[in-house]
């Protein structure tokens, strides 16, 4: 099966939720672009529209995410994309965007950021299994198959929560303690039911 990939620059809408679940650990958040625009009319830089995604961080992903991203964060994040439809326990169909995120860093245009190794925290760096330090599972074509997607225990965004941007002035500092830039507010479009 073919996979369409996608890089999403934004910020992150909400708190990142870490969780078990029978395929292990995940962090997952909203993601929201905005499209930016030059108006000659206005002589001013403008909104265009939304895209709302979520993002699903495995394996490697989920120690980095859960500790360096926050709500209100400017990130970068890579992966695979697809569409998943479900039915609300009201019996509404709807849809939401997910990504299983091969890669998420800080928009470094946006913010500034401390490194640190995991092998400096008391982790460990590369992959074990492999013997090579800076070999990931995917790199070596395993996981690919794992099925996170459907993975067992991921649960469907609550229609009851406020999936939108990030409500606060987007300053929230990385736990660095390095302050982030300020990001533009994100607005999520309303949903349309047919």
């Amino acid at each position: 099966m073919f996979e369409t990939y996608m890089t999403v620059i934004g910020n992150v809408a909400n708190k990142p939720d870490r969780r078990d679940t029978p395929a292990g650990q995940v962090v997952s958040f909203r993601l929201g672009s905005t499209a930016r625009y030059w108006s000659e009319e206005d002589k001013r830089w403008r909104d265009g529209s939304s895209l709302f995604l979520t993002v699903n961080c495995w394996r490697r992903l989920v120690n980095g995410v859960a500790l360096g991203v926050v709500k209100g964060a400017p990130v970068i994040a890579h992966g695979p994309v697809r569409l998943r439809e479900y039915t609300t326990a009201e019996g509404q169909r709807r849809s939401v965007m997910e990504m299983r995120a091969v890669s998420v860093g800080l928009d470094l245009a946006r913010c500034l950021a401390e490194r640190v190794d995991q092998q400096r925290r008391g982790g460990t760096s590369g992959d074990a299994e492999s013997g090579d330090p800076g070999a990931t599972s995917d790199q070596r074509g395993e996981g690919e198959q794992r099925g996170d997607w459907d993975a067992e225990g991921a649960r469907d965004p609550d229609p009851r929560e406020e999936p939108g941007a990030a409500e606060d002035s987007g300053d929230a500092a990385p736990r660095s303690g390095v302050p982030a830039v300020p990001a533009r507010e994100a607005r999520e479009p309303e949903t349309v039911q047919a």
